[in-house]
């Protein structure tokens, strides 16, 4: 299976290389794509992301009982390199990781995301330690949100950790890789009563968030929102979808007695430029069903679950990314 051409933000109009985008295919790991070199090409610069976490989910409760929100799923770090072409084999295979399922009922932690790989030869397997495995978006991968409990929100979904294993054209000998870490979940609201905690995107340094946590609930029965995605500056988006004021709203809380709580929004999604963002985390509710999570986009936390009488699911971690450029 191959990639789909497209063109990107960060390349000039008429660049006429090719560029082939690989997406997760929803198989298990070891079902690798494959790319093929194209003629007269020179230099290839690839990018490796990870599927990111999904996020926990809210703890179901009785009411004016304590019930702390699901925690955001991490998102996946983001490494690059740019070779030679002369040192690649013509045929290279790709393994995009999938994003780590929501936790969907109450006291399930959201799932893990998984590594993706850019490998070649006869027998590869995913997270194979061989020499002719070429770039990997990590070690260890994205972790999913922890789910809320009665006694504490759930847990930030811990940050994936940087390969340690030297690959084909590590260290500057061929080529020049770059490794960026991904970032930690955000915590759900607290059992006592908060809302979930919010994400700020700062797209400097990595174009990924993680997910926003799902707000608690208290003993007194008072509902709160879910985290919000904030950007440190105002961005227009092509669609508007982030207002002037940088914001994407997580779930509404739900009003005193039995107010509806709100779902947390999904991750947003853009190639020009290339950003993406974790799901937002879903409101509580005392007397109602607790907002789901947003699902995260390519390679970011899933939002966590809000806490209610049954506690909302966790969003799922958006899907990992490879990109191939060759010219």
């Amino acid at each position: 299976m191959y990639g789909s051409p497209i063109d990107m933000g960060f390349l000039p109009p008429q660049f006429k290389g090719d560029v082939q985008m690989f997406f997760a295919n929803n198989n298990a790991i070891t079902q690798w794509q494959q790319w093929v070199k194209p003629r007269g090409t020179t230099m290839v610069y690839m990018i490796c992301i990870a599927g990111g976490g999904g996020g926990g989910a809210g703890l179901t409760g009785a009411t004016t009982t304590a019930r702390g929100g699901g925690g955001g799923g991490a998102c996946s770090g983001v490494v690059t390199s740019l070779m030679p072409a002369v040192f690649l084999p013509d045929i290279l295979k790709v393994s995009v990781g999938l994003g780590g399922r929501g936790g969907k009922t109450t006291g399930t932690a959201g799932g893990a995301g998984t590594n993706s790989y850019i490998g070649s030869g006869v027998g590869l397997t995913a997270g194979s330690t061989i020499p002719n495995l070429i770039l990997e978006s990590g070690n260890a991968a994205p972790g999913g949100g922890g789910a809320g409990a009665i006694g504490a929100a759930g847990t930030a979904g811990t940050v994936p950790t940087i390969s340690t294993i030297a690959r084909v054209g590590s260290g500057g000998i061929f080529g020049i890789q770059k490794y960026t870490v991904g970032l930690i979940g955000q915590l759900g609201g607290a059992q006592t009563g908060a809302a979930g905690v919010a994400v700020t995107a700062g797209w400097n340094v990595i174009p990924l968030t993680p997910g926003s946590g799902g707000a608690g609930v208290n003993t007194v029965g008072t509902g709160f929102a879910g985290g919000a995605l904030t950007i440190q500056a105002a961005m227009d988006l092509p669609d508007g979808a982030i207002s002037p004021a940088g914001i994407l709203a997580g779930g509404i809380a739900g009003a005193a007695g039995t107010g509806i709580s709100g779902n947390g929004n999904n991750g947003l999604q853009y190639f020009k430029p290339l950003v993406m963002t974790g799901g937002t985390g879903g409101g509580s509710s005392d007397a109602n069903i607790g907002g789901d999570g947003g699902k995260g986009g390519i390679g970011c936390g899933g939002g966590g679950g809000g806490a209610g009488t049954t506690g909302g699911a966790g969003g799922d971690g958006g899907n990992g990314l490879v990109v191939i450029i060759s010219w």
